[in-house]
């Protein structure tokens, strides 16, 4: 797996807190706060599982050496801000643009090489490339498929609700609504 450091997190979670007190049957304020932590909660847990960005965010992600294809984390891709590299002495340069198609299309996202083109000399290091990019489906709640919205309501359940009795049953159905949407592998 590429190391990867998150530069700009969402700016919204996938679910408003009302559809969330809805779900929960929740008509108070009195536990706003903690319904409100739930919903960052679950987005990084469904994140994880899914190895999926939901709303829009940026990260640094790391390479060892250019490809013919370089296979990006985090779908859906939304861009590629730019490619850094370590010449090999030791000065970071930003690659152009020209040099690399951006494919982001495929889920998870590529970059290749463009035609001919070729991919510049690095320095012999741990990770001397990054790729910034822009991942997520989309800036707004309702740009996130509504099956891991679902998912994420259940799991929002879940962590909520404390009843051990229903907790498995609860994440079993959630994973059920989510599982489409997993990358296995990237």
């Amino acid at each position: 797996m590429n190391p990867r450091t998150l530069i700009t997190a969402p700016t919204l979670e996938p679910l408003r807190i009302q559809e969330t007190k809805d779900h929960l049957r929740v008509d108070t304020t009195d536990d706003d706060a903690i319904i409100d932590m739930h919903l960052e909660r679950a987005r990084v847990n469904v994140e994880r599982y899914l190895r999926r960005a939901l709303i829009t965010q940026t990260w640094d992600v790391k390479y060892n050496w250019f490809s013919e294809e370089m296979i990006v984390p985090l779908p859906p891709l939304q861009s590629v801000t730019n490619i850094k590299y370590i010449d090999g002495a030791g000065v970071e340069q930003t690659l152009s643009t020209d040099v690399y198609d951006v494919d982001t299309v495929s889920d998870p996202g590529r970059i290749r090489r463009a035609y001919g083109q070729s991919w510049p000399s690095v320095r012999c290091q741990a990770y001397p490339i990054t790729v910034r990019i822009v991942a997520g489906y989309g800036d707004y709640p309702e740009d996130v498929p509504s099956d891991i919205r679902q998912g994420m309501l259940l799991e929002i359940e879940r962590l909520y609700d404390r009843d051990d009795r229903i907790a498995q049953y609860l994440k079993d159905t959630a994973q059920c609504l989510l599982y489409p949407y997993r990358i296995i592998e990237v």
